[in-house]
């Protein structure tokens, strides 16, 4: 029996976190089509394969010493964002590359930010010093890698909105994300998301919905059944031969 308390507004944090713990990303998107989606390049950079907290946003300006300024601010960040300190979760610094094709943040970055108490590091451009970042033992995302650095000469914005890289759109075109200081971000090996508590409230009760059927559908192909043995997949597909407008996703069910 699922005896987890309902989420809500007043949910803390901690309580939502938490229970993204026990998702995917994969199910967030599939409770929320229109989540915030990040570059799909974006992925783990060595062991820890999960990330999860609120987001303290970088503008690079296409370099490292807005960054570098950040790794010292998190306990200013943190009275702002919860004076009372009392529904702290991990703080994940978010750096916005601006399309930068050299590397903004690697193995320095890495540690500094584990020893300064992040609890994360998600990069929409490359990385370097791969071996430093995994041996830093902290979560680590990013996009590709780069030997090259930036000049250090250009400072952007430190703890305010963001644009963030996407997912492409339909036409293949590169897009960006809004991220605010203080929303949730959710990485794992399969993408990243980011939401702002509703959302993130919303995707989880929804979430979870979806994780239960599809154990069970899991259960069911493990003792060798097919998917039409599971679903409806041969109604469902014959009501899009006939050009059913009303037929979606929700019209599959399990039998």
């Amino acid at each position: 029996m699922d005896i987890r308390s309902p989420l809500t507004q007043d949910s803390s944090y901690a309580e939502i976190c938490a229970r993204l713990t026990k998702l995917t990303t994969s199910t967030i998107c599939d409770a929320l089509p229109d989540v915030r989606l990040m570059d799909t390049k974006i992925e783990p950079v060595g062991d820890i394969k999960q990330c999860i907290g609120r987001v303290y946003p970088v503008d690079s300006a296409k370099d490292s010493i807005s960054t570098m300024l950040a790794l010292s601010d998190l306990d200013a960040f943190l009275s702002v964002l919860d004076p009372s300190r009392s529904d702290i979760v991990p703080t994940v610094l978010m750096i916005a590359c601006r399309r930068a094709s050299y590397t903004l943040a690697g193995g320095m970055c890495a540690t500094n930010a584990k020893y300064a108490g992040f609890g994360a590091v998600v990069i929409d451009g490359p990385c370097r010093d791969i071996d430093q970042i995994k041996a830093s033992g902290l979560a680590f995302f990013a996009k590709g890698k780069c030997a090259k650095s930036g000049s250090k000469k250009f400072i952007g914005t430190n703890g305010q909105e963001i644009l963030f890289g996407g997912a492409k759109d339909i036409n293949h075109r590169p897009t960006f994300i809004n991220i605010k200081p203080g929303e949730i971000v959710f990485a794992d090996v399969d993408g990243g998301v980011v939401m702002n508590k509703e959302e993130a409230v919303k995707a989880i009760t929804k979430a979870e919905e979806i994780q239960a059927k599809e154990d069970i559908v899991m259960s069911k192909l493990k003792s060798g059944l097919l998917f039409n043995e599971i679903f409806n997949i041969d109604q469902h597909a014959k009501e899009i031969e006939k050009g059913n407008a009303i037929i979606d996703a929700s019209s599959l069910r399990l039998i």
